[in-house]
């Protein structure tokens, strides 16, 4: 599952690059075309390539139950915990990724091609956060794997609050969050998995969509108020990162449920 997070979580930092050269090159409308095409082929390969893994199938849970498991998984501290590590970090980049190509272009003047290259930086550090993960998490262990998150958040929003307003030093700082993202979504993912066995579908669903539901509202939440400058964006990585590390500690020092 930490594998299956770590593709989930660089497409997101991935997408500004890609979009910001469709856009800059051949027009918005075909963004939206090359997303359909992808899809598309991803459905062609998926459908006539892929085999199905699943060897004894079984009967669909009645939606009482389903909420059932996810009214248990809600009330599970452990879960709560290292399910809202992830949420938070997935809202964080999602809010930046959003965010910064209005800074990169309005305040600094950049057209959506040059604000491509300049994103390739962060997209590095998400491949080079998950890459750490998965070489040093084995060696040090789950625990002090996350606590290195909060400590690059913290670094980042102190980096982000006093640089200037030039994109070299606006892309360093995301670069040092976005590496904090891409150490705890993967971590997070799969501590959040380990006890449920037997609910590994509840849990999975549970975590990938508060992810998705989290971050939107988290994100559409700190533009519609105003979220709008370099220093906006690091008190509000501060705050992330000091929930992170509540959460972190919390989910270590709960009992592990029996799943």
């Amino acid at each position: 599952m930490s594998y299956i997070a770590m593709a989930a979580s660089i497409t997101p930092v991935i997408a500004p690059v890609l979009g910001g050269f469709i856009n800059f090159h051949f027009g918005w409308s075909m963004v939206f075309v090359s997303l359909f095409s992808y899809v598309a082929l991803a459905w062609v390969v998926i459908a006539f390539q892929f085999k199905e893994t699943v060897a004894q199938k079984s009967s669909i849970p009645s939606p009482k139950k389903m909420l059932f498991q996810y009214w248990q998984l809600i009330r599970s501290s452990y879960f709560m915990s290292f399910a809202s590590i992830s949420w938070l970090n997935f809202s964080l980049m999602i809010t930046t990724v959003s965010v910064m190509p209005f800074i990169m272009q309005n305040q600094i003047g950049m057209n959506s091609d040059e604000y491509a290259l300049w994103a390739l930086i962060p997209a590095l550090g998400m491949i080079l956060g998950t890459t750490i993960c998965n070489r040093v998490r084995p060696l040090i262990g789950t625990k002090k794997m996350l606590l290195c998150t909060p400590i690059l958040h913290g670094l980042s929003a102190i980096w982000l609050f006093f640089a200037p307003l030039e994109p070299l030093y606006l892309m360093l700082g995301q670069l040092v969050m976005i590496l904090g993202n891409g150490i705890a979504l993967p971590c997070a993912q799969a501590m959040v998995m380990l006890p449920y066995k037997k609910q590994a579908g509840a849990a999975a669903a549970l975590s990938g969509g508060g992810q998705m539901v989290v971050s939107s509202i988290v994100s559409m939440t700190l533009v519609k108020v105003g979220l709008s400058q370099p220093w906006h964006l690091a008190i509000v990585i501060a705050v992330f990162a000091v929930v992170t590390l509540s959460n972190i500690l919390r989910g270590f020092n709960v009992e592990q449920p029996k799943g």
